[in-house]
Protein backbone atom coordinates (compact mmCIF):
# COMPACT_ATOMS: atom_id res chain seq x y z
CA UNK A 1 0.00 0.00 0.00
CA UNK A 2 0.67 3.52 -0.87
CA UNK A 3 1.84 5.47 2.33
CA UNK A 4 -0.76 8.83 1.60
CA UNK A 5 -4.24 8.60 1.02
CA UNK A 6 -6.88 12.01 0.27
CA UNK A 7 -10.17 10.77 0.24
CA UNK A 8 -12.60 14.07 -0.58
CA UNK A 9 -15.88 15.55 -1.94
CA UNK A 10 -18.82 16.68 -0.61
CA UNK A 11 -21.06 12.95 -0.65
CA UNK A 12 -19.80 12.37 2.34
CA UNK A 13 -20.86 8.66 3.02
CA UNK A 14 -18.60 7.78 0.17
CA UNK A 15 -15.65 9.79 1.95
CA UNK A 16 -16.48 7.99 5.02
CA UNK A 17 -17.03 4.56 3.47
CA UNK A 18 -14.07 4.97 1.58
CA UNK A 19 -12.18 5.97 4.63
CA UNK A 20 -13.56 2.20 6.32
CA UNK A 21 -11.89 0.32 3.55
CA UNK A 22 -8.88 2.20 3.49
CA UNK A 23 -8.54 1.32 7.25
CA UNK A 24 -10.05 -2.19 6.97
CA UNK A 25 -7.61 -3.22 4.24
CA UNK A 26 -4.76 -1.88 6.72
CA UNK A 27 -5.90 -3.77 9.27
CA UNK A 28 -6.43 -0.11 11.34
CA UNK A 29 -9.64 0.44 11.86
CA UNK A 30 -9.44 0.19 15.89
CA UNK A 31 -5.81 1.37 16.37
CA UNK A 32 -5.28 4.26 13.93
CA UNK A 33 -4.94 7.82 15.27
CA UNK A 34 -7.77 10.15 14.46
CA UNK A 35 -7.17 13.76 14.85
CA UNK A 36 -9.01 16.65 13.45
CA UNK A 37 -7.87 19.86 11.51
CA UNK A 38 -8.37 22.03 14.22
CA UNK A 39 -7.47 19.81 17.38
CA UNK A 40 -4.71 21.02 19.38
CA UNK A 41 -1.51 19.65 18.69
CA UNK A 42 -2.08 17.71 15.69
CA UNK A 43 1.06 17.81 13.76
CA UNK A 44 3.57 16.07 16.73
CA UNK A 45 0.67 13.68 17.25
CA UNK A 46 1.04 12.63 13.90
CA UNK A 47 4.43 12.44 14.61
CA UNK A 48 4.15 10.55 17.29
CA UNK A 49 1.44 8.44 15.80
CA UNK A 50 3.69 7.44 12.29
CA UNK A 51 7.00 7.03 14.27
CA UNK A 52 5.31 4.75 16.95
CA UNK A 53 4.63 1.64 16.09
CA UNK A 54 1.61 -0.18 17.73
CA UNK A 55 1.61 -3.12 20.05
CA UNK A 56 -0.81 -4.86 18.61
CA UNK A 57 1.14 -5.01 15.25
CA UNK A 58 0.55 -3.55 12.00
CA UNK A 59 1.67 -0.87 10.61
CA UNK A 60 1.43 3.34 11.93
CA UNK A 61 -1.77 5.15 10.74
CA UNK A 62 -2.95 8.51 11.39
CA UNK A 63 -5.95 9.44 9.90
CA UNK A 64 -5.96 13.89 9.92
CA UNK A 65 -10.35 14.87 9.10
CA UNK A 66 -11.50 18.28 7.96
CA UNK A 67 -7.64 18.32 6.41
CA UNK A 68 -8.69 20.87 3.85
CA UNK A 69 -8.77 23.22 6.58
CA UNK A 70 -4.92 22.94 7.47
CA UNK A 71 -2.73 25.78 8.02
CA UNK A 72 -0.43 26.34 5.45
CA UNK A 73 2.70 25.40 8.69
CA UNK A 74 0.94 22.32 9.20
CA UNK A 75 0.45 21.38 5.98
CA UNK A 76 4.07 21.92 5.50
CA UNK A 77 4.63 19.98 8.50
CA UNK A 78 2.95 16.84 7.44
CA UNK A 79 4.24 17.00 3.62
CA UNK A 80 7.44 16.73 5.69
CA UNK A 81 6.57 13.60 7.72
CA UNK A 82 5.57 11.77 3.97
CA UNK A 83 9.04 10.76 3.05
CA UNK A 84 10.12 9.77 6.72
CA UNK A 85 7.07 7.48 7.27
CA UNK A 86 8.71 4.26 6.24
CA UNK A 87 6.07 2.09 6.27
CA UNK A 88 3.15 4.01 7.97
CA UNK A 89 0.28 5.77 6.16
CA UNK A 90 -0.66 8.79 6.41
CA UNK A 91 -4.92 9.51 5.70
CA UNK A 92 -6.28 12.41 4.77
CA UNK A 93 -10.04 12.91 4.76
CA UNK A 94 -11.40 16.53 3.58
CA UNK A 95 -14.57 17.74 1.44
CA UNK A 96 -12.88 20.39 -1.19
CA UNK A 97 -8.89 20.78 -0.86
CA UNK A 98 -6.70 22.93 -2.76
CA UNK A 99 -5.09 20.67 -5.67
CA UNK A 100 -2.38 23.54 -5.94
CA UNK A 101 -1.11 23.02 -2.49
CA UNK A 102 1.60 20.69 -2.20
CA UNK A 103 0.59 18.58 0.21
CA UNK A 104 -2.67 17.60 -1.41
CA UNK A 105 -0.50 17.24 -4.91
CA UNK A 106 1.86 15.01 -3.54
CA UNK A 107 -0.95 12.77 -2.54
CA UNK A 108 -2.65 13.13 -6.10
CA UNK A 109 0.92 12.35 -7.70
CA UNK A 110 2.16 9.99 -5.75
CA UNK A 111 -0.26 8.20 -3.14
CA UNK A 112 -3.58 7.65 -3.40
CA UNK A 113 -6.62 10.62 -4.07
CA UNK A 114 -10.27 10.05 -4.87
CA UNK A 115 -12.82 12.30 -5.17
CA UNK A 116 -16.60 11.45 -4.22
CA UNK A 117 -19.02 13.61 -5.51
CA UNK A 118 -22.56 14.03 -4.79
CA UNK A 119 -24.76 12.05 -7.51
CA UNK A 120 -27.05 13.36 -9.41
CA UNK A 121 -30.72 12.27 -8.59
CA UNK A 122 -31.16 9.95 -11.74
CA UNK A 123 -27.71 8.31 -10.41
CA UNK A 124 -29.07 7.51 -6.85
CA UNK A 125 -31.44 4.84 -7.95
CA UNK A 126 -29.33 3.07 -10.15
CA UNK A 127 -26.76 3.56 -7.01
CA UNK A 128 -29.38 1.78 -4.90
CA UNK A 129 -29.32 -0.78 -7.03
CA UNK A 130 -25.67 -1.27 -6.78
CA UNK A 131 -26.24 -1.52 -3.09
CA UNK A 132 -28.78 -3.75 -3.05
CA UNK A 133 -26.92 -6.06 -5.31
CA UNK A 134 -24.25 -6.59 -3.03
CA UNK A 135 -26.26 -7.49 -0.18
CA UNK A 136 -27.32 -10.25 -2.90
CA UNK A 137 -31.01 -8.56 -4.01
CA UNK A 138 -32.36 -7.38 -6.72
CA UNK A 139 -33.70 -3.96 -6.27
CA UNK A 140 -36.66 -3.60 -9.18
CA UNK A 141 -36.63 -0.06 -11.29
CA UNK A 142 -40.43 0.78 -9.48
CA UNK A 143 -38.98 0.32 -6.04
CA UNK A 144 -35.39 2.52 -7.02
CA UNK A 145 -37.79 5.08 -7.56
CA UNK A 146 -40.17 5.13 -5.16
CA UNK A 147 -37.29 5.09 -2.76
CA UNK A 148 -35.82 7.72 -4.05
CA UNK A 149 -38.97 9.59 -4.05
CA UNK A 150 -39.64 8.95 -0.31
CA UNK A 151 -35.76 9.45 1.44
CA UNK A 152 -34.38 12.01 -1.49
CA UNK A 153 -30.68 11.96 -2.56
CA UNK A 154 -28.90 11.02 0.85
CA UNK A 155 -27.02 7.72 0.37
CA UNK A 156 -26.37 7.19 3.88
CA UNK A 157 -30.39 7.11 4.79
CA UNK A 158 -30.92 5.23 1.25
CA UNK A 159 -28.18 2.43 2.27
CA UNK A 160 -29.85 2.09 5.76
CA UNK A 161 -33.11 1.50 4.05
CA UNK A 162 -31.45 -0.32 1.66
CA UNK A 163 -30.23 -2.56 5.04
CA UNK A 164 -33.82 -2.94 6.28
CA UNK A 165 -35.10 -4.34 3.12
CA UNK A 166 -32.67 -6.78 2.78
CA UNK A 167 -33.40 -8.21 6.22
CA UNK A 168 -37.57 -7.69 5.38
CA UNK A 169 -37.58 -9.26 2.00
CA UNK A 170 -34.77 -12.50 3.20
CA UNK A 171 -31.52 -13.46 1.44
CA UNK A 172 -31.73 -13.35 -2.29
CA UNK A 173 -35.19 -12.43 -2.75
CA UNK A 174 -36.06 -9.28 -5.04
CA UNK A 175 -37.20 -6.07 -3.38
CA UNK A 176 -39.89 -4.66 -5.17
CA UNK A 177 -41.98 -1.50 -4.59
CA UNK A 178 -44.32 -3.17 -2.41
CA UNK A 179 -41.66 -3.98 0.16
CA UNK A 180 -40.44 -0.75 0.10
CA UNK A 181 -43.89 0.53 0.48
CA UNK A 182 -44.04 -1.81 3.97
CA UNK A 183 -40.69 -0.52 4.97
CA UNK A 184 -40.21 3.07 4.47
CA UNK A 185 -43.81 3.54 5.21
CA UNK A 186 -46.50 2.11 3.55
CA UNK A 187 -49.20 5.08 4.37
CA UNK A 188 -46.85 8.25 3.23
CA UNK A 189 -45.66 5.79 0.51
CA UNK A 190 -49.00 4.97 -1.27
CA UNK A 191 -49.86 9.23 -0.23
CA UNK A 192 -46.65 10.67 -2.15
CA UNK A 193 -47.72 8.30 -5.32
CA UNK A 194 -51.25 9.26 -5.49
CA UNK A 195 -50.17 12.79 -4.82
CA UNK A 196 -47.19 12.53 -7.67
CA UNK A 197 -50.06 11.09 -9.88
CA UNK A 198 -52.56 13.29 -9.18
CA UNK A 199 -49.77 16.66 -10.26
CA UNK A 200 -49.90 14.89 -13.12
CA UNK A 201 -52.69 14.67 -14.22
CA UNK A 202 -53.71 17.96 -12.70
CA UNK A 203 -56.42 16.10 -10.02
CA UNK A 204 -55.60 19.63 -7.87
CA UNK A 205 -58.36 19.10 -5.60
CA UNK A 206 -57.41 15.36 -4.43
CA UNK A 207 -53.90 16.97 -4.83
CA UNK A 208 -54.55 18.95 -1.94
CA UNK A 209 -56.65 16.42 0.01
CA UNK A 210 -53.57 14.90 0.03
CA UNK A 211 -51.15 17.44 1.41
CA UNK A 212 -53.75 18.47 4.15
CA UNK A 213 -53.17 14.10 4.65
CA UNK A 214 -48.89 13.91 4.56
CA UNK A 215 -49.11 17.47 7.21
CA UNK A 216 -51.84 16.00 9.21
CA UNK A 217 -49.56 12.33 9.02
CA UNK A 218 -46.69 14.59 10.85
CA UNK A 219 -44.15 14.40 7.03
CA UNK A 220 -42.25 17.16 6.91
CA UNK A 221 -43.47 20.35 4.88
CA UNK A 222 -39.94 20.73 4.14
CA UNK A 223 -39.92 17.32 2.51
CA UNK A 224 -43.29 17.55 1.04
CA UNK A 225 -41.85 20.52 -0.94
CA UNK A 226 -38.38 19.03 -1.68
CA UNK A 227 -40.78 15.86 -3.39
CA UNK A 228 -43.09 17.99 -5.05
CA UNK A 229 -39.95 20.16 -6.78
CA UNK A 230 -38.47 16.87 -7.98
CA UNK A 231 -42.20 15.85 -9.85
CA UNK A 232 -42.21 19.71 -11.52
CA UNK A 233 -38.56 19.36 -12.57
CA UNK A 234 -38.99 15.68 -13.80
CA UNK A 235 -42.34 16.92 -15.52
CA UNK A 236 -40.22 19.99 -16.96
CA UNK A 237 -37.34 17.95 -18.77
CA UNK A 238 -39.93 15.55 -20.00
CA UNK A 239 -41.76 18.64 -21.37
CA UNK A 240 -38.31 19.83 -22.82
CA UNK A 241 -36.88 16.23 -24.31
CA UNK A 242 -40.36 15.24 -26.09
CA UNK A 243 -40.26 18.73 -27.91
CA UNK A 244 -37.11 18.08 -28.75
CA UNK A 245 -38.32 14.61 -30.54
CA UNK A 246 -36.91 11.71 -27.90
CA UNK A 247 -39.37 9.00 -27.63
CA UNK A 248 -40.99 7.89 -24.38
CA UNK A 249 -38.40 5.19 -23.98
CA UNK A 250 -35.16 7.88 -24.65
CA UNK A 251 -36.45 9.88 -22.01
CA UNK A 252 -36.84 7.46 -19.87
CA UNK A 253 -32.86 6.61 -20.45
CA UNK A 254 -31.91 10.24 -20.38
CA UNK A 255 -33.69 10.65 -16.59
CA UNK A 256 -32.88 7.39 -15.50
CA UNK A 257 -36.03 6.30 -14.82
CA UNK A 258 -38.08 2.73 -15.86
CA UNK A 259 -40.59 3.16 -19.48
CA UNK A 260 -43.68 3.24 -17.46
CA UNK A 261 -42.85 6.13 -15.56
CA UNK A 262 -41.22 8.15 -18.52
CA UNK A 263 -44.74 7.56 -20.08
CA UNK A 264 -46.84 8.64 -17.24
CA UNK A 265 -44.19 11.95 -17.07
CA UNK A 266 -44.74 12.07 -20.38
CA UNK A 267 -48.80 12.34 -20.28
CA UNK A 268 -48.53 14.85 -17.48
CA UNK A 269 -46.35 16.61 -19.53
CA UNK A 270 -48.70 17.12 -21.99
CA UNK A 271 -50.87 18.79 -19.69
CA UNK A 272 -49.30 21.78 -18.56
CA UNK A 273 -47.68 24.89 -20.55
CA UNK A 274 -43.94 24.70 -19.67
CA UNK A 275 -44.24 28.28 -18.68
CA UNK A 276 -46.52 27.51 -16.25
CA UNK A 277 -44.14 24.62 -14.83
CA UNK A 278 -41.54 27.31 -15.07
CA UNK A 279 -43.19 29.82 -12.68
CA UNK A 280 -44.65 26.95 -10.31
CA UNK A 281 -41.07 25.71 -10.03
CA UNK A 282 -39.89 29.19 -8.81
CA UNK A 283 -42.84 28.98 -6.48
CA UNK A 284 -41.70 26.14 -4.76
CA UNK A 285 -38.33 28.05 -3.49
CA UNK A 286 -40.75 30.92 -2.16
CA UNK A 287 -42.95 27.66 -0.50
CA UNK A 288 -39.53 27.10 1.29
CA UNK A 289 -38.49 30.20 2.75
CA UNK A 290 -42.32 30.97 3.43
CA UNK A 291 -42.53 27.78 5.36
CA UNK A 292 -39.78 28.26 7.38
CA UNK A 293 -40.51 32.02 8.61
CA UNK A 294 -44.15 31.93 8.37
CA UNK A 295 -46.58 31.15 11.17
CA UNK A 296 -49.29 30.57 8.32
CA UNK A 297 -50.00 26.40 8.60
CA UNK A 298 -48.05 24.91 6.12
CA UNK A 299 -51.15 22.75 4.88
CA UNK A 300 -52.15 26.38 3.35
CA UNK A 301 -49.41 27.62 2.19
CA UNK A 302 -49.10 24.36 -0.20
CA UNK A 303 -52.50 24.39 -0.83
CA UNK A 304 -51.97 28.02 -2.16
CA UNK A 305 -49.06 26.75 -4.52
CA UNK A 306 -50.97 23.91 -5.80
CA UNK A 307 -53.94 26.19 -6.80
CA UNK A 308 -51.58 28.30 -8.53
CA UNK A 309 -51.23 25.25 -11.15
CA UNK A 310 -54.80 26.20 -12.63
CA UNK A 311 -53.91 29.30 -14.27
CA UNK A 312 -52.98 29.01 -17.74
CA UNK A 313 -54.25 26.86 -20.70
CA UNK A 314 -53.06 22.86 -20.02
CA UNK A 315 -52.27 21.19 -23.42
CA UNK A 316 -53.92 17.90 -23.59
Amino acid sequence: MLPAYLLYGDERYLVDRALATVLGRLEAQSRALRVRADEDGLVPRVEEALRTGSLFGGAPVAVVLEADTLREEQQLALLALLPEGDGAHLVLVATAPDMRRRLYATCLRNGVAFEFRRLPPPRVAAWLREEAASRGHVLTSEAGELLVDLVGPDLRVGANEIEKLSLYVTAGKPIDAEAVGAVVGSLRARSMLELADNLQRRNLGPAIVLVRQLVAQGNQPIAIVAFVAGQVRRLLATASLRRAGLSVDDVGRRLGVSSWVAERLSEGARRYDPRLLRRALLGLGAVDVTLKSSRVPPERILERWILGLSRGAGRT
